[in-house]
Parts: C-alpha cells; structure tokens; sequence
C-alpha cells in the first residue's frame, strides 16, 4: 500500500512540476541561442534584439508539406520587410537534418532568407527548449526578448496585419526608385556569378553587400559598373545600390 502510495505522489510531483520540454507562450522570454546558419553565419539571437530588432522565427521540417507551400510565402515576407536589414530578423529553424539535407530542401524549393539546420547548426536545442512539436510555426519575438506573437494563420496577408500591429513596416529589397537611370531589368549580371559582377547603372553609385543575416560584408562605389566578389563565400547576399546616400535599389544573388 505505501508503494502504491509513493507512486502516486511521484506521479502528481511530476505532472505539477514544469517540465524542461514545456512548450513556451505568448509571454515567455526567450532564452539565448547562438546558431549557424547553413552558410556558416552565425545568429546570436540576442545580440539581434539588443540592437532594437524583432525576430521571426519558422519553425519548419524538410518533410513536412505544409512547411513546403509557405516558402514562397515566407520569400515575400523576407523580401518585403528587408531580407534582414531594417527591423526585424527573419530565421527558419529545422529540428532533425544536417546542413545538407536543409541545403537540398532550400534549393528544390526556392527558399532565400537564413535556415539552420537541427544537427550542425544548433537548432534542435531550440526545438528542445521551447517544446516546439509541430510543424510549421511561427513565433514573434519582441526587443524585449519576450514572445508577443504565435502567428496563425499563416498567410502573407495575416503576417503583415500582425506586424503592423507591432509597428513593423515593410522596407521592400527590390523595389525600384522612381529613376529612369537604373536599368528596372536586371540589376545584377551574371546571375549566380563568381569573381565579379556586373551593374546594370549609368549612375554613381556606391554599394553594400549583406549576408542574409543583415551584415555588412563589402561596400564601396562602383567603378566601371563592376564590383569584385572573389573574397565572398559561396552563398546567397543582398546588394543595395545608393545614389550618394539615397537608396535605389537592392536584389539578391548568388556567389557560385
């Protein structure tokens, strides 16, 4: 009788005791993570919101169908609030693959913005600590570093009435200025490219080269419409053209 009893104390303890892999809520602050990113960037995700940045965080799986038929959704929401230049940081986290698997599932699919993979790049211990069990899913997290949004649904018009909500506004990367000297065709050429590319402009103009998580990795002004990317690691950046220091004009390409 007193085994029993103590079994079921143990049991009660257990079932009120918060458990390590409780899923986390809208109110929870967010741990600290620093991840890798499958390009070998890496994402101190405080180190984002002590810079007064909200992050978005896709939870996704490279099986998971849903997760498949949002990336175009979550492409548009990363292009048009700033591919991780203006306010807030947008990152896919997988739970159970290598780098390569999530490399694979990028390239079949189209996506643009950072993924990090559950193995090399640290993201299971993500999944782990906020008890994420399904998939996709989508959380917004404050400067504060607390979570204020479990988005749902997820379709582009519901994600940009939320953001706006928190103040978020789109800053689109390839939109064009009104400029009749910027080629509105083909900014960049060739398009993925190895040592240099070309610059479709008969402006002055000067550049900056991000990563996709918003660093800065070369700037200058173009001469003879033409910018070297030796230096790059094969990859995927973001070039913002600048009149003096107006902006014109941004895309994205490919470092082979």
């Amino acid at each position: 009788m007193n085994k029993i009893k103590s079994l079921l104390i143990t049991i009660i303890l257990f079932t009120l005791s918060p458990s390590a892999n409780s899923q986390m809520v809208v109110g929870d602050t967010l741990p600290n993570f620093i991840l890798s990113d499958i390009h070998g960037n890496t994402h101190d995700l405080y180190k984002y919101m002590n810079s007064n940045k909200y992050l978005c965080i896709d939870f996704f799986g490279i099986d998971c169908d849903k997760c498949k038929s949002l990336v175009n959704i979550f492409n548009d929401i990363y292009n048009n609030y700033g591919c991780n230049t203006n306010d807030i940081i947008f990152l896919s986290i997988n739970n159970k693959n290598t780098n390569a698997q999530v490399s694979n599932f990028k390239q079949e699919y189209g996506g643009v913005y950072p993924a990090i993979s559950g193995i090399e790049g640290n993201g299971k211990e993500i999944y782990d600590s906020l008890g994420i069990d399904c998939l996709p899913h989508l959380i917004l997290i404050n400067p504060k570093k607390i979570i204020v949004e479990d988005l749902w649904p997820i379709n582009k018009e519901s994600i940009d009435s939320i953001l706006k909500l928190h103040n978020i506004k789109p800053h689109i990367c390839n939109e064009v200025n009104i400029n009749s000297n910027i080629n509105k065709q083909n900014l960049i050429s060739p398009n993925p490219a190895t040592d240099n590319i070309y610059i479709n402009t008969t402006i002055p103009a000067n550049y900056n080269i991000y990563n996709l998580s918003g660093k800065i990795l070369l700037t200058g002004k173009i001469h003879n419409n033409n910018i070297n990317i030796y230096t790059l690691k094969k990859g995927t950046y973001i070039l913002k053209i600048y009149n003096k220091t107006t902006f014109v004009k941004s895309s994205i390409f490919i470092r082979n």
